[in-house]
């Protein structure tokens, strides 16, 4: 994978396949210019584009790219442009697949610290800084590696430099903060040409009174009103996103707090019958510990050593979702699980076991059902890779005049229209 230039500043990344790189790895190089030809262009997969592209190219073996004659192209003014996004605006890209460039003056630069990489017990070195911007807003950067290593212990020795990082991932950790990702690059005291005259006038206003004035934490009061929502889009939780948008690239599991979201007319699309939908648990109120069955019929708590007469049955089912954006396969514990499928864990274990044509058209009648659900996404690692985890921690049936209000509401109309 790597990423073209145009004059304009405009970056679209490309796919090299087997027969391409076999014929033109030798004579790709940064910072050449080339002719490219015959390439197909597709949407842009932003789970894993480094570059804000709605498309990327794809060259196989037909494709031709050819070194540009000295000359034919001013390689200097072939440099991608930045896509600022202003501090106060952070939050609204919150759960986004793409990267965001930000402009700002490092206010403070902590310490280099490091965590431990699950998979292999490796280490993470990081690095936070505060950055402020002419929005009088403060957000916490995590730099990562090389750029907490380099980079970071230099502006430790500086004097509020102004930076430019390209490529940061915004989270909703502490309301809203951004790390850097491998291909984010740090620049102290840009000067390309296309933000130039910003940097000046970042220089010139925080000389002025940036360094004095009072400024507020981009995330503050974010954090504790998403914790208060219920999930519902009637309470302080009203922010809505998409599947696409909690599935963006993945990093390290350890360096990302879970994202949370309210996923508006979300569609069950399938739900696998031969899936263990459900187990035995320990029928004791507010126990959800798992029982296996004895030699005398019983059920038996291994955690305990007790023994039941019964047992009760808990959901956890694996289903597939979609919007108007994607889908996912998603979690769904017991409670959700009663609500979407319409019937408990043990009606429908019975039905398996007495019923096995009734038990698949309950499951069949629970698809394409739709529902308004909140889902946190984490990225675990398994084996040794990391992985999107989607689990629904809320779920309610659309309400469609409600709805029908908050589209009014987007649209700048107050009062629905006569």
């Amino acid at each position: 994978t790597l990423e073209f230039c145009d004059a304009e500043g405009t970056a679209i990344q490309a796919t090299l396949w087997k027969d391409a790189i076999a014929k033109y790895d030798s004579i790709l190089e940064v910072g050449k210019a080339y002719y490219v030809s015959k390439g197909s262009l597709r949407p842009a997969n932003k789970k894993y584009s480094s570059v804000n592209n709605e498309y990327e190219m794809s060259l196989d073996g037909r494709c031709e790219i050819e070194l540009c004659a000295d000359g034919d192209a001013d390689v200097d003014k072939m440099q991608r442009a930045y896509d600022l996004c202003k501090i106060d605006q952070l939050a609204r890209k919150i759960g986004g697949r793409g990267t965001v460039d930000i402009l700002a003056v490092v206010t403070s630069v902590g310490d280099l610290g490091s965590i431990k990489r699950k998979s292999d017990g490796g280490e993470l070195q990081r690095r936070d800084l505060t950055l402020l911007d002419e929005t009088k807003r403060t957000v916490t950067c995590t730099l990562w590696n090389a750029l907490a290593v380099e980079q970071g212990e230099s502006l430790k020795n500086a004097v509020a430099p102004i930076v430019a990082i390209r490529g940061v991932r915004v989270s909703d950790y502490n309301g809203v903060s951004v790390s850097t990702l491998a291909r984010s690059e740090l620049v102290v005291e840009p000067a390309s040409a296309d933000i130039a005259a910003k940097v000046k006038a970042m220089r010139a206003w925080y000389d002025e009174c940036g360094a004095t004035v009072e400024t507020v934490a981009a995330g503050e009061g974010l954090a504790s009103a998403r914790r208060s929502g219920d999930g519902s889009g009637k309470g302080s939780y009203t922010e809505r996103t998409t599947f696409n948008a909690l599935q963006p690239a993945i990093v390290p599991a350890a360096t990302e707090p879970p994202a949370i979201g309210v996923l508006g007319h979300s569609t069950v699309v399938l739900i696998k019958p031969d899936q263990a939908m459900y187990y035995a648990s320990n029928p004791e109120e507010g126990n959800n510990k798992k029982v296996v069955p004895t030699a005398e019929g019983k059920w038996e708590d291994p955690a305990t050593g007790k023994t039941y007469d019964e047992c009760a049955y808990r959901y956890i089912v694996r289903m597939k979702m979609s919007d108007a954006s994607g889908g996912g396969w998603v979690n769904v514990f017991h409670e959700q699980a009663v609500e979407m499928l319409g019937i408990g864990a043990g009606e429908l274990h019975e039905l398996k076991t007495n019923n096995p044509a009734a038990y698949e058209r309950t499951i069949k009648a629970a698809q394409f059902s739709s529902w308004n659900v909140m889902v946190k996404a984490k990225t675990e690692e398994y084996q040794g890779e990391s992985r999107r985890r989607l689990t629904v921690m809320k779920c309610q049936k659309p309400d469609y005049a409600a709805e029908s209000r908050n589209l009014l509401k987007l649209m700048g109309i107050a009062q629905p229209v006569a």
